[in-house]
């Protein structure tokens, strides 16, 4: 749970940084990769997700790349930042 907080802390406090400076959604998603969010580096948490993604969620073939979840969750906060 740890590991899930601290990534939804780093990608809301980097999320909302971008949005203040003007940066739009699909510029925040270039910016803010996989490879660039510590928590997700952190005790190996972005593999810990793509294996339980692969071993808990129906599937058909190959999952999509971890980016593309962080991307939706990128849009997300965006979206909803001015609600809080």
């Amino acid at each position: 749970m740890s590991n899930m907080g601290n990534y939804i802390e780093e990608l809301t406090a980097r999320v909302e940084e971008g949005k203040k400076a003007g940066l739009t959604v699909a510029d925040l998603q270039k910016r803010l990769t996989v490879a660039s969010l510590k928590s997700l580096q952190s005790n190996g948490y972005g593999e810990f997700i793509m294996r339980n993604n692969y071993r808990f969620t129906a599937n058909f073939g190959k999952l999509p790349p971890l980016q593309a979840g962080v991307d939706t969750n990128i849009g997300e906060i965006y979206s909803n930042l001015d609600r809080v």
